[in-house]
């Protein structure tokens, strides 16, 4: 597969940005880096999921909506809305979150406290080839450790005044 472009990494960044939840995950004695979207733009959530490998997980709820008493002619509404829910844990997201990380403007400093935090987590190396061949750029772990363990690393510039 060709390489992800800048175009590629800087549009995943704005739904990131946007829509990402950006946190660890705890598994035994290991924290894992972990980033999720919820959204009911479907589409959305299959471009992210093609671009990684993985699945959209979809999510039906049923709820009865009350109908006004002027005009309505029944006394509720039978709705279902669909939304859906794409995420990535420990190697996968660490790899996204460093090819992203330049271009994201309002989760840089989310982004940088959770790689700092979990992106030295144990891995198989079939998932960072895996991401290579989906066309990610593998971030070097020792050159991202170094810079966000630098003192102004997490504090600096990337948070929004």
């Amino acid at each position: 597969m060709t390489p992800l472009t800048q175009s590629d990494l800087a549009y995943v960044a704005g739904v990131v940005d946007t829509l990402g939840v950006l946190r660890t995950r705890q598994v035994g004695d290991t924290r894992l880096t972990m980033l999720a979207v919820h959204s009911p733009n479907l589409p959305l959530l299959g471009y992210l999921a093609g671009l990684c490998g993985t699945k959209v997980t979809t999510v039906k709820r049923g709820y009865d909506r009350a109908g006004c008493s002027e005009h309505c002619p029944d006394r509720h509404q039978h709705i279902t809305s669909v939304s859906g829910r794409w995420s990535v844990t420990g190697a996968k997201a660490t790899v996204v979150l460093a090819a992203v990380r330049p271009y994201l403007r309002l989760q840089g400093y989310a982004c940088d406290q959770v790689l700092a935090a979990a992106a030295r987590a144990p891995s198989k190396p079939a998932t960072w080839e895996h991401m290579a061949s989906l066309g990610w750029p593998v971030p070097d772990l020792d050159a991202l450790s170094n810079e966000l363990s630098r003192p102004d690393a997490i504090a600096g510039s990337r948070v929004l005044a």
